[in-house]
């Protein structure tokens, strides 16, 4: 799996650094689970590749899954 950054150009280069040192470490991810207060909200085992945004001056990320 690789992962793609998809986000706001206006993202501290830190956050943008982080994130693709991160991103190498991805690779192997192929389950993801959402956890709120009830627990598991959302699970899936088949991510085959993620891509993460974040966006809105860095107040939403968004995970975008394929299978």
């Amino acid at each position: 799996m690789s992962s793609v950054l998809l986000s706001d150009r206006d993202l501290p280069a830190e956050v943008c650094q982080a994130l693709k040192v991160l991103d190498k470490y991805l690779v192997d991810i192929n389950r993801v689970e959402v956890i709120d207060a009830k627990g598991r909200s959302y699970t899936n085992l088949y991510v085959t590749n993620l891509g993460i945004g974040i966006q809105d001056s860095m107040s939403t990320i968004k995970l975008f899954l394929e299978e």
